[in-house]
């Protein structure tokens, strides 16, 4: 049994794999399965995985799904992990090639004190910059995610590998027609403590055709999971400003799945209807040409 697991969600995306898999050819440890799940892909994906396998270098599993989506994928990874540590590495993104020692050295640490999750990172672009420029706090060796966004206004993408036993407990919600929802909701759900890991091992770039680019249409497409998404901000134990601007967005996410009772049916009613005003201006001012134009099509 390998100690980590490197899940990596793909859909149509030949074209870049190839750059993750070298960088994890190289590692200078390779005690970790490659866990692919190619969901759905239309291109020569599951080809040049194959080939991939054939060659014996690293460890891969490959399961190719049906078209449902990164949540679908993330929650088949985890029932599949049998590792101690899980980590997602987009198929857009790769590891430093030292990555997986840092990651292992960093788990021998921590692995005899329960109170922590996993480790935390941040991303760093190709050419070593933090991205955003919003690096966590170096006086501090461990962290909670709630914390990262609301002491310390951290809200860049970040590396989580996470404790296999703890990550089994939580799944992210499937919805009928949907294939999105962010993944904040998994990590503030868990809200673990993690080992901040200072090196920088994992780098990424948005693509075009990532999820991140166009997220306004993500919400439009998905608006259940966003609503979802801003029910629990505004149940978590956050400052009432981040659960009040939850709120504002938890009202547009309504109008976007034309939901009626949008205040009688909110987990905390008072703040929505505080905040009601600004959320309808948040989607006509966010959403509505958007939705507009998605019923023209």
């Amino acid at each position: 049994m390998v100690t980590l697991t490197i899940f990596t969600p793909t859909y149509n995306r030949a074209y870049i794999l190839p750059e993750s898999y070298k960088t994890l050819k190289q590692q200078s440890n390779k005690d970790f399965l490659w866990l692919i799940i190619d969901d759905g892909s239309t291109d020569n994906t599951e080809e040049l995985v194959r080939k991939w396998i054939s060659e014996g270098v690293i460890n891969i599993e490959y399961i190719k799904t049906p078209n449902c989506g990164k949540p679908s994928a993330t929650n088949l990874s985890i029932e599949k992990c049998k590792s101690p540590l899980w980590v997602c590495l987009d198929s857009d993104d790769h590891f430093g090639i030292d990555a997986v020692d840092v990651i292992l050295d960093d788990f021998n640490q921590i692995k005899e004190d329960n109170s922590y999750g996993g480790i935390v990172g941040n991303m760093f672009t190709e050419e070593g910059e933090v991205f955003d420029r919003q690096r966590l706090p170096s006086k501090i060796k461990c962290i909670r995610d709630i914390d990262i966004r609301y002491k310390y206004g951290i809200y860049s993408n970040l590396i989580h590998v996470f404790r296999t036993d703890i990550l089994k407990q939580y799944r992210y919600p499937i919805i009928p027609n949907e294939k999105f929802i962010g993944e904040s909701y998994l990590y503030e759900k868990m809200n673990v403590q993690y080992y901040i890991e200072r090196k920088p091992i994992y780098f990424a770039k948005y693509r075009e055709d990532g999820l991140t680019a166009g997220y306004l249409k993500l919400h439009v497409n998905n608006p259940i999971g966003y609503k979802i998404l801003k029910e629990q901000v505004m149940i978590q134990p956050k400052p009432i400003l981040h659960r009040y601007k939850g709120a504002i967005m938890y009202i547009a996410a309504c109008k976007l799945c034309e939901n009626k009772g949008i205040i009688i049916n909110s987990p905390r009613k008072l703040l929505t209807l505080a905040a009601y005003p600004l959320g309808l201006i948040a989607y006509y001012k966010k959403y509505y040409k958007l939705v507009k134009k998605k019923k023209t099509e």
